[in-house]
């Protein structure tokens, strides 16, 4: 013998949801979460039903598939933004530039070298010209000049991470508020 399915509406989001005779009296959850109680099963026979409003191959027992909700789909949505959005910011921490290291007496023994090896001629040039007038020729070494760029650059990704992080944030947190539309109470 097999059961007769009707049409349960929703009083909260007007959905049906589809019962069967041998659930009369029992309480069925809503796709909208709400729990309704399935009438007696002469008030079942009131009901609308099933065969007139699902296809087919729903009747033969097999079970509707499930559509997704706004809330499902956002706090989905914000999930993977975050988890993606966690992960590149993994990266992007263990990426950093590292400082480089200057050794002052290796670099001044070259600039020592070459002083030792002017003229008295180029040394008063030296001093007068480059030293007094101009100030003491402190040239950026090119690996600090990189680092900094790559620094600038690194921060930069911070803010996309931070931005994104905040987009994850607002959309799980509009998920985790949403609530579905109610219907419409005529008077």
């Amino acid at each position: 013998m097999t059961a007769h399915k009707y049409l349960l509406p929703c009083t909260s989001c007007g959905q049906d949801t589809a019962v069967e005779t041998r659930q009369a009296g029992d309480t069925v959850d809503c796709r909208c979460g709400k729990r309704l109680e399935v009438p007696t099963l002469r008030q079942l026979a009131a009901l609308k039903p099933a065969a007139d409003a699902l296809p087919d191959e729903m009747l033969d027992g097999a079970t509707p598939t499930h559509r997704w909700s706004a809330r499902e789909g956002l706090l989905l949505l914000g999930s993977v933004i975050l988890l993606v959005t966690f992960s590149f910011g993994l990266y992007v921490w263990n990426d950093r530039p590292q400082r480089p290291t200057f050794d002052v007496a290796t670099d001044l023994a070259g600039v020592d070298e070459q002083i030792q090896q002017l003229t008295p001629v180029e040394t008063w040039f030296l001093w007068k010209v480059e030293i007094l007038e101009r100030g003491f020729p402190m040239q950026t070494p090119q690996a600090l000049i990189a680092y900094e760029t790559q620094l600038a650059l690194h921060q930069q990704k911070y803010l996309v991470v931070g931005f994104f992080a905040a987009v994850g944030g607002l959309v799980l947190a509009a998920g985790v508020l949403w609530r579905p539309p109610q219907p419409m109470q005529s008077n």
